[in-house]
């Protein structure tokens, strides 16, 4: 009995896969997942117990969509066409609610990077000649400018150079992000070069090791993001409070770009060829970077391309390449992954690898 209780244990699969029937794009821990229909958009919020709930557009606009759910269940997303595009803040409770207003200048566009437990959206506002900010809304305070690193000089409360938001961790601390000013030099605009920052406390902070773009953020405030590496090729990219670290690719691939990490460090997205064809990986720092098509059931038909998200529980948000949406949940016979960083419960401040070029 034994010799079978270990042959099984090898040979399950990590993970098991559900078929979600629409497009897929975050969850939570609670396992409720976000995304939008196949078949013309609308949001959708689903979970195991009630299945598919289609969330019909914002009033009076036309083909919204979803972007991200936090860990009560509230939405984010954009309203879509026949509408001003800024992004909506859905709540069981309440339905959709508008955010704004924009400040006049930064009106013209608004999207959304994120929401947090606490019901703030994290977000970019754009104008019409291009200028960017960053920002955040919550129903009591509205729209804030979240800044640059450069006050402006000559008018109190104002900045120099634009500003992104690519991700919020869930309790509100960490914006990811990008600036387009040249660090230590504001005087200067950086021209459109934009580089990969992380906000804090009301305080932009330059991350360094890589240039590329920031993608998400979690809740102590480890950043993953795309970076450029030595030969010029694109490979996911991890800030810790250590400094910077290329996840590298899987065997054969050329290309990685990461989408999502959670509190222990755990991080999806995927990598691919150079003829273009990608793989589906989970990394984390004991096994490197895996092929999440070999931790899935021997025969199951499914070859998953990319990634997507991934909770605290460690479920996984994956699609295939005939444009299938899979959550796969780990397996009870395995034992949850062990966090790949240590957990402090002090928030670690501006302890990154900094870049003061």
């Amino acid at each position: 009995l034994a010799g079978l209780s270990v042959s099984l244990w090898a040979q399950s699969p990590y993970y098991n896969l559900t078929n979600l029937g629409f497009a897929a794009i975050d969850l939570n821990d609670k396992g409720q997942v976000v995304g939008n229909s196949l078949s013309g958009v609308h949001p959708i919020i689903w979970d195991a117990a009630n299945g598919i709930q289609n969330l019909g557009d914002v009033p009076g606009c036309q083909g919204s969509y979803a972007v991200k759910i936090n860990g009560v269940g509230q939405i984010t997303g954009q309203p879509g066409l026949l509408c001003q595009n800024y992004p909506f803040f859905w709540d069981k409770n309440i339905g959709f609610l508008a955010t704004g207003p924009y400040p006049t200048f930064y009106s013209y566009f608004a999207y959304s990077a994120g929401i947090t437990d606490s019901s703030e959206i994290i977000g970019t506002m754009d104008s019409t000649t291009g200028d960017a900010r960053a920002f955040s809304w919550n129903s009591t305070t509205g729209v804030q400018d979240l800044g640059t690193p450069c006050p402006d000089p000559n008018n109190p409360g104002q900045y120099l150079g634009d500003s992104e938001a690519s991700g919020v961790s869930r309790n509100g601390v960490f914006v990811s992000g990008a600036v387009d000013v040249h660090p230590g030099q504001c005087s200067k605009n950086g021209n459109g070069a934009y580089r990969p920052y992380v906000w804090s406390s009301g305080t932009w902070t330059a991350l360094g090791g890589f240039d590329g773009s920031t993608v998400a953020v979690n809740n102590i405030g480890q950043i993953v993001g795309n970076g450029y590496v030595t030969g010029g090729s694109i490979h996911a990219v991890l800030w810790t409070q250590s400094g910077s670290i290329d996840l590298g690719t899987l065997s054969g691939d050329v290309y990685s770009s990461v989408m999502d990490i959670n509190d222990s460090g755990q991080v999806v997205g995927y990598s691919w060829n150079a003829e273009g064809v990608s793989r589906a990986f989970v990394w984390d720092a004991t096994n490197g970077m895996q092929d999440l098509n070999s931790l899935i059931p021997t025969g199951s038909g499914v070859n998953l391309v990319r990634g997507l998200a991934i909770n605290n529980e460690g479920q996984i948000l994956a699609n295939s390449d005939v444009g299938n949406y899979f959550l796969l949940s780990p397996n009870s016979c395995h034992v949850p992954l062990s966090p790949s960083f240590p957990i402090s419960s002090s928030v670690p401040g501006y302890l990154y690898q900094l870049d003061d070029s």
